[in-house]
């Protein structure tokens, strides 16, 4: 059975599978248990998903790799 988190992070990386161009995602986890670098070949990318059941804040947060 998998896990809310691993439910979350595999809907996000099927969005970028279907978008059609060729990518490499790449798991840092030496960075960050949940951050993923993404490379199009075009432009390089990092994704941080940040899983909470808590009520949603007005926080905004910022991760500088």
């Amino acid at each position: 059975m998998i896990n809310d988190q691993e439910f979350l992070h595999g809907a996000a990386f099927l969005r970028l599978i279907d978008h059609g161009e060729q990518i490499k995602i790449t798991h840092s986890s030496w960075i960050h248990p949940s951050i993923y670098l993404v490379d199009t070949g075009n432009s390089k990318s990092a994704i941080l998903f940040e899983v909470s059941k808590k009520p949603k804040s007005d926080a905004i947060w910022e991760y500088a790799i």
